[in-house]
């Protein structure tokens, strides 16, 4: 079985590209393979306890770039892209060495976001993919000023890897030089969130998010005005200033606008979300472009009919293929999706089980087991 250097950079929140870096970890491990893990920032050991809950610790905390430090003090945490693109580059630059140090077979990198000369990289979210729908002029600036520093590590890796069919397309686009792109799904928890019952007793929708003003939540308010005989319920990470901030201004207008039937649920376990999806009809997905969306995933393993945007990798990979008649283009087609979720409850739910079960963990070993077999050759050809 083979070495791997998994290098993710920061941990400093935990996304769905931190939670897919320590479930690849798992898999690898369950493969058989050695896996050395590093990173430039472990992050606050209280977000990332559970996640990392018998992996073990980091092989190695490696230096961060002074400038990226620098950056962080003078923006308290801001300037996230930018950072991230500085620690991609360090990452980079000492990925020989630590593959040397360590005598690693491969190299896997999970955080840059770009295309890198390494033999594995996934590319969660693309970061330039996002800032091309940049429209403010400030934003434009920053994009440009990405661009160019990001120039110097762009390299065509052995196995470029995307997390949806969505992704793979945008990132052939954006980089003309990259081919060979392969699609490896987030795995799903399919068996536990598959353990949900949800009865359909009383019209009740769920959306599972970060409650982030960039997931354009406020629809839901509309939502929840247009369909007055549904509870909304919104559930979701809050973890910064902003997002309290932003939880609590969703609260004051849903009240402004005499909402009851909009809630909030902060910072839900594993087992209150397992609930509420228990109580649920259908599963609402903000009109936000999501590059997999995990929590659709999830909600589609509990049995919910999935009303989602026609837009991203969500639609694409997991509602276009079971259950097309549930997206939408408007948020004001949501009410009549609601209802039409409601009236072929079993039938979407049935569809939404199937799909899901796709995406389980098993089915995300065996892919990888495939990709790593593949990068293994190609190495080896070329040290031949």
């Amino acid at each position: 079985m083979a070495r791997i250097l998994l290098i993710h950079t920061t941990y400093e929140t935990v996304g769905g590209g931190e939670v897919f870096s320590l479930e690849l970890r798992r898999a690898l491990e369950s493969l058989g393979h050695r896996v050395i893990h590093v990173t430039m920032n472990p992050g606050d050991p209280r977000k990332t306890g559970r996640l990392m809950e018998g992996l073990g610790d980091f092989a190695e905390v490696i230096p961060r770039p002074l400038t990226e430090k620098l950056l962080a003090y003078l923006t308290r945490g801001g300037a996230t892209k930018l950072r991230r693109l500085l620690l991609a580059g360090q990452a980079v630059r000492l990925a020989p060495v630590l593959a040397e140090k360590y005598g690693a077979d491969l190299v896997v990198d999970t955080s840059s976001g770009y295309p890198v000369p390494l033999d594995i990289v996934y590319m969660h979210q693309p970061t330039i993919i996002a800032l091309t729908r940049a429209r403010n002029p400030m934003a434009r600036l920053y994009l440009r000023l990405i661009m160019r520093i990001g120039r110097g590590i762009l390299g065509q890796p052995r196995v470029p890897l995307a997390n949806s069919s969505y992704t793979a397309r945008l990132l052939v686009e954006v980089y003309p030089f990259l081919h060979g792109v392969r699609v490896l799904h987030p795995p799903v928890d399919y068996d536990y969130y598959s353990r949900a019952t949800p009865v359909c007793e009383r019209k009740r929708a769920v959306t599972l998010t970060r409650i982030v003003r960039v997931k354009r939540l406020e629809t839901l308010l509309d939502v929840a005005s247009m369909a007055p005989d549904w509870e909304i319920h919104l559930a979701g990470a809050v973890t910064t200033r902003a997002s309290w901030k932003y939880a609590e201004w969703l609260e004051r207008q849903a009240e402004k606008r005499g909402l009851g039937n909009f809630r909030i649920h902060r910072n839900l376990p594993r087992s209150g979300i397992l609930e509420l999806f228990s109580r649920a009809c259908a599963y609402i997905h903000p009109p936000f472009h999501e590059y997999f969306g995990i929590a659709v995933a999830e909600a589609m393993s509990a049995g919910l009919p999935p009303i989602v945007w026609r837009e991203g990798g969500a639609w694409t990979d997991l509602v276009a293929p079971c259950c097309p008649q549930l997206g939408y283009r408007d948020p004001g087609e949501v009410a009549g999706r609601l209802e039409e979720a409601h009236a072929h409850f079993k039938e979407y739910s049935r569809l939404a089980r199937e799909r899901a079960s796709k995406f389980s963990h098993g089915e995300f070993r065996v892919k990888l087991s495939s990709i790593i077999d593949e990068a293994l050759g190609k190495k080896e050809q070329l040290n031949c």
